[in-house]
């Protein structure tokens, strides 16, 4: 396989933006002895990694409002899992009852995840955070989906949060 990655980052006053979007590609895979879960190029069907998105950005943003206040949001998209379909379309062709196929391409779509949080410094000893996760899991609990591993048309979502954390050092 080969990929590229592309990062910026830009830093002004109190506000930092983060910026990057790799890319990754299966070249080959060479058909082994047994099952193997990397990619179903070695059946004859695509040639994307099974489970992983082929573009993958994140975009961060810090803003240090004043000696005491930070926010903090960071966004990531995986544009898709091509190699999860290429598996299911090979299970589905099976025809193997024991195999896992697929009814639906909703597995194999993208997964978007933000996150966002309010820091507050009392002191050096002394800091209280108010964290939300998986934001968008409020709007649709699909869009904060991770895949199986080896279960290539089924995911999880990842529940939408907020966490409140005091921290004192003594």
């Amino acid at each position: 396989m080969w990929g590229s990655e592309f990062e910026m980052t830009y830093e002004k006053g109190p506000h930092l933006i983060s910026l990057s979007h790799s890319f990754t590609k299966l070249i080959d895979i060479a058909k082994a002895d047994g099952n193997q879960y990397i990619a179903a190029e070695a059946y004859g069907y695509g040639n994307d990694l099974n489970t992983w998105s082929n573009h993958i950005s994140k975009l961060s943003y810090r803003w240090q409002l004043n000696n005491n206040w930070r926010f903090s949001a960071s966004a990531r998209i995986y544009w898709g899992f091509p190699g999860a379909k290429d598996y299911g379309d090979y299970h589905n062709a099976e025809g193997d009852a024991a195999r896992l196929g697929y009814e639906d391409d909703s597995a194999f779509k993208g997964s978007y995840f933000i996150n966002a949080g309010l820091h507050y410094k009392f002191s050096d000893n002394c800091n209280i955070r108010l964290n939300a996760y998986n934001i968008l899991g409020w709007i649709d609990k699909d869009y904060n989906k991770r895949s199986y591993i080896k279960r290539f048309s089924d995911y999880r979502s990842e529940a939408a949060s907020v966490a409140l954390e005091l921290s004192y050092k003594f």
